[in-house]
């Protein structure tokens, strides 16, 4: 509203994806504006063709569903748009809003989404994260305009239901459990949260090394029974290589701060193929490309089985191991993996298959789940086989033993 008093030329298209909605929320917001703020004498509202247009800059706002494409494509001189619920919208719908937007403007372009985090998994979530943009976080502790019988209601309904808490209450990005999931334990209330790279503590560096999409370098540390995933690194092409992702690996964290240096990892990676250089297998090259670093290599003879891994991993999620485990909201595809990979009929996770524009395919999610699944089985093997025996006990004496070991790196 205030471009629109304040700026001359503008066209501002707003749109909801039905238009038969619009009357309902666009159009009746503006109408109250303009009743709030003692502004008729200033509008003439059209109330047919649903468009506002101010007498003295000679500006508009006008309404339209994207589901009349006849009328979107009619509407020309178009300076700004405001995408109401914009997660009704598809990608395609978008672009073809964007080729609206075109021509010499004398006051800058505009897009304005507005929305609820309903799905971590969402396309704009992705997109937002690839364009420059400025992402403004609000929440009902905002909103002036609520009454106390609504939040009442709201905090009540959320306090029994963790998605409307994340999307509703805290304005985060939500996973809407479908079920099914192989990680039912993960919560991201409780195993996510804002964790920094300690440079007086080891880095534990965990492999898998799928080249589509990425080979996936997650990194974490340790204190005592804690774990802690600060990052992933995820080698995409044209650095889809294990060699690739070491030299990432080394960009973000040079050894000059090296606390020590411990990696895991799919244990196929001892395998010579074709996915690295002749003579040589994925933990050859991670020895050669990371040297200065003095590693220590911790990869099992064999993977865990999938079934009881994910139990393992589920049960630390629940808190019911001595092993704690979390993740940096910084790795949002490890965040996206834990809220959406499936369990097949075998107690396994669900490779769900996807391609890429020129015709490959590969495994949508399980990436850097399975990354973390060799290193926190093998980081806490004691923990991990006493598990495996049906015993959660585990002799004071062990960890003690193994704290000791630790807190020298």
């Amino acid at each position: 509203m205030l471009r629109i008093t304040s700026e001359t030329g503008h066209r501002i298209l707003c749109v909801r994806k039905v238009g038969d909605s619009l009357k309902k929320s666009v159009y009746q917001l503006f109408t109250d504006l303009i009743e709030m703020y003692d502004l008729h004498s200033e509008f003439i509202i059209n109330k047919t063709e649903k468009t506002f247009t101010h007498l003295r800059t000679g500006n508009m706002i006008l309404l339209a569903g994207i589901d009349d494409p006849e009328k979107i494509k009619s509407i020309t001189g178009i300076t700004s748009v405001w995408v109401e619920e914009a997660t009704e919208f598809n990608q395609n719908d978008i672009d073809q809003l964007i080729l609206r937007v075109r021509g010499k403007t004398e006051n800058y372009k505009q897009f304005i989404f507005s929305f609820n985090p309903i799905d971590v998994d969402h396309w704009i979530k992705t997109r937002i994260e690839s364009i420059e943009c400025i992402e403004i976080v609000t929440t009902y502790l905002q909103n002036a305009f609520l009454d106390q019988e609504y939040i009442d209601y709201l905090t009540g309904e959320a306090s029994k239901n963790k998605y409307l808490y994340d999307v509703y209450v805290m304005g985060a990005w939500g996973s809407l459990k479908t079920g099914g999931e192989f990680y039912k334990g993960f919560d991201m209330a409780h195993n996510t949260g804002e964790y920094e790279h300690d440079p007086g503590s080891a880095l534990h560096i965990t492999f898998d090394f799928n080249v589509l999409p990425y080979v996936t370098l997650n990194v974490w540390q340790i204190e005592g029974l804690w774990a802690y995933q600060i990052d992933e690194i995820l080698a995409e092409d044209p650095m889809n290589s294990t060699r690739g992702a070491c030299v990432l690996f080394k960009e973000k964290y040079p050894v000059e701060d090296n606390a020590g240096l411990f990696f895991y990892g799919d244990p196929s990676g001892r395998h010579r193929d074709t996915r690295t250089d002749q003579g040589f297998n994925d933990y050859d090259l991670i020895y050669k490309e990371l040297a200065q670093y003095h590693p220590v290599e911790r990869v099992a003879r064999a993977a865990p089985p999938l079934a009881i891994r994910g139990q393992f991993m589920n049960s630390i999620f629940e808190g019911l191991e001595p092993v704690k485990m979390f993740i940096s909201k910084v790795c949002n595809t490890t965040i996206n993996e834990y809220n959406h990979v499936k369990q097949n009929a075998e107690g396994g996770k669900l490779k769900e298959k996807v391609k890429t524009e020129s015709g490959a395919v590969y495994e949508k999610y399980g990436h850097t789940s399975d990354a973390n699944d060799y290193f926190i089985c093998e980081a806490f093997k004691t923990e991990f086989d006493t598990f495996k025996k049906g015993s959660k006990d585990l002799k004071a004496s062990e960890v003690k033993v193994r704290n000791q070991a630790k807190s020298k790196y």
